[in-house]
């Protein structure tokens, strides 16, 4: 992803030109009936960024009150919507696929959600992907309020790590308003904005 190689690396760390372009239509088993997979204009298996906001969906942040984690069942039911499609419209395979999620509590959430339908699905913190990568990861970021407080997010170098372990798809589910109160990840937000397809959490939960 070239924004990480600007922001960590000052443009200097360039992709090979062999996987620099890869998408998840060049995968062998990725359904090549683009009229009936189409999200819009947008095809997921040519999408090599995509972005969900849920601001202005009531999806706040949820906490336990003996510790620091956070969870977003909002973002857990779109975290579903989108493994759904991409393994039942596209035909991407369960271990294709990664959901990395900075909080603890979220991870709980989500295996909770998905493991029944998906139980091989890996759904781990970024520490848990830390050196591996998947050719898609879905990240639910979590933060959802109306202080602006982001937490963990702040970390730019598990964002860092969190935004490299995709190959061919990264999906980033998060509250813009909210996460853009840190100037960090408002330059990633401002960056996905800019070249993401970008879907409002209106579009996707009736």
């Amino acid at each position: 992803m070239s924004w990480s190689s600007n922001e960590f690396y000052e443009g200097k760390l360039i992709a090979d030109e062999s996987v620099k372009s890869h998408l998840l239509k060049d995968l062998s088993n990725i359904s090549k009936r683009d009229s009936e997979c189409e999200i819009d204009d947008e095809n997921l298996s040519q999408c090599p960024l995509f972005l969900i906001d849920t601001t202005g969906y009531d999806m706040p942040e949820i906490s336990c009150d003996d510790e620091n984690s956070r969870g977003n069942e909002g973002e857990v039911a779109l975290v579903s919507i989108h493994v759904q499609e991409l393994i039942e419209n596209y035909g991407v395979s369960i271990d294709q696929i990664g959901v990395i999620t900075p909080y603890n509590m979220q991870v709980q959430l989500l295996r909770q959600k998905l493991l029944n339908k998906y139980p091989t699905l890996e759904i781990k913190s970024v520490d848990g992907f830390q050196g591996r990568e998947k050719e898609v990861i879905i990240i639910s970021m979590v933060r959802s309020n109306l202080h602006g407080e982001v937490g963990f997010l702040s970390d730019s170098r598990r964002i860092n790590v969190a935004i490299t372990r995709a190959r061919r798809h990264l999906c980033i589910i998060c509250n813009v308003q909210t996460v853009s109160h840190d100037p960090f990840i408002k330059r990633l937000i401002d960056y996905m904005l800019e070249n993401a397809h970008v879907r409002s959490a209106f579009e996707l939960i009736d």
